[in-house]
């Protein structure tokens, strides 16, 4: 296959837990990639989010697997393990600087909801995000974002699916129906680790 990582393009970076990834992920790449016209997406399972340190994670191993089987096939869409094979906390502006050197020739285009983009002031150097990536930001129904919150921010004419992780993950927990909200692969993978049982 044909290097082309210094050559033009853009491509996008969604970074999330994906704990479990579900169908307002699948959602927002597909349509971010199109939108904002990227070579491909690059979904990241982070390592062990900053964020998110009171909440037991799944392992990242399976994490990652559960991506590779909601990307696979798809044209346009790589699971990257760069945050996993990372020590210690996932900072995204560690990420993006690493794929910067990764991928000398390319745009570096961040992709994330809304409810991430209002916390982004909480990021580690936050203020030089924009000055290495654009961002495209994808509005949660009812949510309010203003572009000039950042600059090099671009919104995009789509609403994100009303879907989170936890509420998957409490559905399983109750033994109510969930398989739609995922994947088929992604629930497989669910039953067959026993994953979010209590």
């Amino acid at each position: 296959m044909e290097d082309n990582r210094n050559q033009g393009g853009r491509i996008g970076v969604f970074g999330g837990t994906f704990d479990p990834p579900h169908m307002a992920h699948l959602r927002m790449a597909k349509l971010l990639r199109d939108f904002a016209s990227l070579e491909k997406v690059l979904w990241i399972p982070t390592r062990k989010s900053p964020h998110k340190s009171d909440r037991v994670v799944t392992p990242a191993s399976v994490r990652l697997k559960m991506v590779k089987e909601v990307v696979s096939g798809m044209k346009g869409h790589d699971a990257c393990d760069i945050e996993i094979l990372r020590s210690g906390y996932s900072y995204t502006i560690d990420t993006l600087r690493a794929l910067k050197k990764l991928y000398p020739g390319k745009d570096l285009v961040l992709i994330m909801g809304s409810d991430q983009f209002c916390e982004l002031s909480e990021w580690k150097e936050s203020e030089s995000l924009t000055d290495l990536v654009e961002i495209c930001v994808l509005p949660r129904k009812g949510a309010t974002v203003s572009s000039s919150l950042a600059d090099n921010l671009v919104l995009a004419p789509f609403e994100e699916l009303d879907i989170s992780s936890s509420e998957i993950r409490n559905k399983i927990q109750q033994n109510l129906s969930f398989e739609h909200l995922i994947c088929k692969s992604v629930a497989k993978i669910i039953e067959e680790e026993g994953l979010y049982q209590n």
